[in-house]
C-alpha cells in the first residue's frame, strides 16, 4: 500500500512545493534534502527568511553567533527543533562527523563549532542559516510525492546559495519546463 522506499535516496534533490499544499509551513516552499532512507527524510526549506521578531529572541541565546543573525541571513529552515541552528554550506568546510555531506555542493552541520567558526571568519562564507528543519517518518515523503504535493528537482548550487529567496520557488519550476502560472491548487491521479 502506497509508496515505499525503492532504495533511491532523494538526497541532494529539491523538493518545490504544489500549490495545492495546505500547510502554510510548506507554502511555495523549496526544500534541500538533506537525508533520505527507508526511515523518513530530513530537508531544510531554502527560501523562508525568519521574521524579524526571531532576531530579537536568538541575539540573546546565541551571542557568538551574531555575525550570522543579520537581517535576512536565518531562514526557517522547518518546523521540527526549531531552537537549533542548522547550516547547509559547501562540503569543504566539515566539523568531522557531525558535518552530513548531502551532495558535492551541499553538506549541513549543526554544531556550535560551525556557529562560532562563522562568528570568527572561520566557517564557510558561502550558506544558508536556518532554524529547524522538516521531517518526514518512514513512507511519509513517499505517499505525499505519490499525492502530488511536491515536484523534485536536481539541486543547483547558484538556487540554492545565490538566489534571492523570493525568487527560487519560481526559478525551481521553471528548471524542469514548467511555467509557475500553469499550475493548478487541485491534485488527482489519471
Amino acid at each position: 500500500m502506497g509508496m515505499d522506499f525503492d532504495g533511491t535516496s532523494l538526497g541532494g534533490t529539491l523538493l518545490v512545493a504544489m500549490p495545492s499544499i495546505r500547510d502554510e509551513t510548506f507554502r511555495s516552499a523549496v526544500v534541500l534534502v538533506c537525508a533520505h532512507s527507508a526511515d523518513g527524510a530530513m530537508g531544510v526549506v531554502v527560501n523562508r527568511p525568519a521574521p524579524l521578531s526571531t532576531y530579537a529572541t536568538l541575539n540573546k541565546r546565541l551571542a557568538a553567533a551574531l555575525p550570522i543573525l543579520r537581517v535576512g541571513a536565518l531562514h526557517e529552515g522547518g518546523p521540527a527543533e526549531r531552537q537549533r541552528c542548522f547550516v547547509l554550506h559547501p562540503p569543504s568546510y566539515r566539523d568531522g562527523s557531525r558535518t552530513i555531506v548531502v551532495d558535492r555542493h551541499h553538506a549541513l552541520t549543526s554544531t556550535r563549532r560551525v556557529l562560532r567558526d562563522i562568528a570568527t571568519g572561520m566557517g564557510p562564507d558561502t550558506r544558508i542559516a536556518a532554524l529547524g528543519y522538516a521531517g518526514w517518518g518512514a513512507g511519509q515523503l513517499e505517499r505525499e510525492l505519490r499525492d502530488n504535493a511536491w515536484l523534485t528537482v536536481p539541486a543547483d548550487p547558484d538556487l540554492t546559495y545565490r538566489t534571492d529567496d523570493g525568487d527560487k520557488w519560481r526559478r525551481a519550476i521553471r528548471m524542469i519546463g514548467i511555467v509557475p502560472e500553469t499550475l493548478s491548487g487541485v491534485s488527482g491521479t489519471a
